[in-house]
This record gives structure tokens, C-alpha cells and sequence, in this order.
């Protein structure tokens, strides 16, 4: 891995790391009758940065120990397409916020589809890329493009619970 890429994730990770705060912020401040949905999408947002962030120094952190670039994407894409399932699975755990999510996606499908099919979906595809080895010459810049991707979700998600604030129905006419 060259310098440019490894300042390219070091910028990646602080603004991962800004990410974290503002959900950190929000969760500090918000009220503690919140609805389900809007606690979600803090959530959602702080486990994204994390994502993002962890994201950004695993190849890093493999990089510093020699790995031949080859196994280092494939590695990397590896780590980040179990800890994107598992984040994915914790996140919609509990019943009430599958039931919340389900209605935000009924009133929103448009959003929703743009969410996950655009989104997460193309994040997906190009984890399993990197982790089959597709495409070799280009397996720095799908994992930039997968952590960029997710720094999108992320701030789509922040602008959501923040447009949504002030709404009755609570937060999220994005998503």
C-alpha cells in the first residue's frame, strides 16, 4: 500500500471519528422518551463511524506488518463484510425497532430502496469483490469507495434524524 492511500484512510478515519461525536452528541442531548426510530438512527450513525473508522485502519494496520497486498484487501474485506453483518444483525435485534424501521420503510420506500439496494447493496457487492479476489488491480479503490460509501449512509442517516427532529411522526422522512 502506498503513502497516498494510507493518508487517504488516516483522512478516512477522522472523519469516521466525527461522525462518532455528532451521534455521541445528539445521544447526550436527546431526550430520554425518544422514540425508537430516532434512537436507531443514532445509533446507526455511531456504529457506522466506527465501521468506517475500524475500516479505515485495518489495511493499514496490515500494511505495517508486511502482508502482501493481495491477501491484505481480500483480508480487510473480509473483516468488514463480517462486522457489516454482525452491526447489521445488532442493529435490528430488538422487535420494536424492526417494527419502526418497517414503517419508516412503508412510508418511505423510495428512500428506503435508495438506502439499501444503492447503498448498502453496492457496499456489499464490493466486499465480496475484494474478498474473491475480482478485479486485484482495483482492490484499494473498492475498499475506499466501500468505507466513502459508508460515510454517505452515515450522513444520510444523520440527515435524517436531524430534518426529522421537529416532525411529529419523529425523525426520517429520508429513510
Amino acid at each position: 500500500m502506498d503513502s497516498q492511500t494510507t493518508e487517504l484512510f488516516y483522512v478516512i478515519a477522522q472523519i469516521a471519528g466525527i461522525f462518532i461525536g455528532f451521534g455521541a452528541l445528539i445521544s447526550l442531548s436527546r431526550d430520554r422518551q425518544q422514540a425508537s426510530a430516532e434512537l436507531f438512527l443514532v445509533r446507526a450513525v455511531v456504529t457506522m463511524g466506527l465501521f468506517v473508522l475500524i475500516g479505515a485502519l485495518i489495511p493499514i494496520t496490515l500494511n505495517a506488518y508486511g502482508v502482501a497486498a493481495d491477501i491484505l484487501w481480500r483480508v480487510s474485506g473480509l473483516i468488514m463484510f463480517i462486522f457489516n453483518a454482525v452491526s447489521i444483525y445488532v442493529q435490528f435485534a430488538p422487535a420494536d425497532i424492526r417494527k419502526a424501521y418497517a414503517r419508516r420503510m412503508r412510508a418511505n420506500w423510495l428512500g428506503s430502496i435508495f438506502f439499501w439496494l444503492g447503498m448498502e447493496g453496492s457496499s456489499q457487492l464490493l466486499m465480496v469483490l475484494l474478498i474473491i479476489g475480482v478485479y486485484g488491480t482495483l482492490a484499494d479503490a473498492f475498499y475506499a469507495t466501500v468505507l466513502i460509501i459508508n460515510l454517505f449512509q452515515a450522513a444520510y442517516l444523520l440527515a435524517s434524524l436531524v430534518y426529522g427532529r421537529d416532525d411529529q411522526e419523529g425523525p426520517s422522512k429520508l429513510i
